[in-house]
């Protein structure tokens, strides 16, 4: 048996103590690995159920919404309506007629797609020119717009311009009344 001198028994202890390092290295390394994608694994079902969670929610509230609006349409038709009919068999003038007229068709349109669609944010419509634009599906002239609101005739049509601008139809051969008709649909 060959003995090995003092130094080379001092080299191989040393790349004994190296391989042992990087072994426990190695093993630490794992563990760490395998707990990181324990977690990973538990952030990823504990995700999924917020997202199942926030999906029912989402479901429910509109539901809620739903229901809410159905209520508010039922207490509209019951509560409001009828009072409409009322004031119209009433001694009105003919402007009173038509600010009665204007209101019934204004609630109808409140409670119709219609105004949601308008009140958008992508169409950027001011009250006024939310008001202008009803009138205006409603088939209602400049002038008699400037008469119901009270405004210049001069108004209405600047109002009627933007409207066309914020609704895109600028410098296009499309009718405001037509393109609000189909807006309800």
């Amino acid at each position: 048996m060959r003995k090995e001198s003092p130094e080379t028994e001092t080299i191989y202890s040393e790349d004994e103590l190296r391989k042992k390092i990087e072994h426990d290295h190695r093993t630490k390394l794992n563990k760490i690995l395998q707990e990181s994608q324990k977690r990973l694994v538990e952030q990823s079902v504990e995700i999924h159920t917020l997202k199942t969670t926030i999906d029912v929610l989402m479901q429910n509230n509109n539901a809620d919404k739903q229901v809410i609006e159905e209520n508010i349409l039922s207490s509209l038709s019951k509560l409001i309506c009828p009072y409409f009919q009322k004031l119209k068999q009433t001694d009105l003038n003919e402007k009173q007629a038509e600010l009665i007229n204007v209101l019934e068709s204004n609630l109808k349109c409140l409670t119709s797609s219609f105004a949601c669609k308008l009140s958008s944010p992508s169409f950027k419509l001011t009250p006024t020119e939310i008001q202008i634009a009803s009138l205006v599906k409603a088939g209602k002239t400049s002038k008699e717009i400037s008469n119901i609101t009270g405004t210049a005739l001069n108004t209405v049509t600047s109002h009627r311009h933007h409207i066309r601008h914020k609704l895109g139809l600028k410098n296009k051969k499309v009718r405001i009344k037509v393109f609000l008709s189909s807006l309800e649909n």
